[in-house]
């Protein structure tokens, strides 16, 4: 499932102000969907996420991941979502590939 919406995208990545903001809010997004995920029954789930955050006047990205449910599948999920992610890019380096054909067979 994609969506692409580039005002929302540029309004959320903004820097957290500092790194305990931004793993306040870390935690407490882990939390409500732990919650959503017990309300909708999905037993594994596997979060990648990604923001800045500033340190002084210096801006640092970080990375994290949260996994919910059995412990044995988390392996295959993570797998699964990279084999995706690499499909999607490999559809927009098509797309863009297809595009430069037509252009230069003008």
């Amino acid at each position: 499932m994609k969506h692409k919406n580039n005002a929302l995208y540029n309004e959320m990545n903004q820097p957290f102000e500092d790194r305990d903001i931004a793993n306040e809010s870390l935690m407490k997004f882990y939390e409500e969907v732990g919650e959503l995920r017990k309300k909708y029954k999905v037993a594994d789930l596997f979060i990648v996420t990604r923001g800045s955050v500033k340190y002084g006047d210096k801006i640092g990205e970080f990375m994290n991941t949260m996994f919910y449910g059995d412990s044995l599948k988390q392996e295959s999920l993570a797998a699964f979502g990279f084999g995706q992610a690499q499909a999607d890019y490999r559809e927009i380096i098509n797309m863009v590939l297809s595009e430069a054909k037509k252009a230069k067979d003008l």
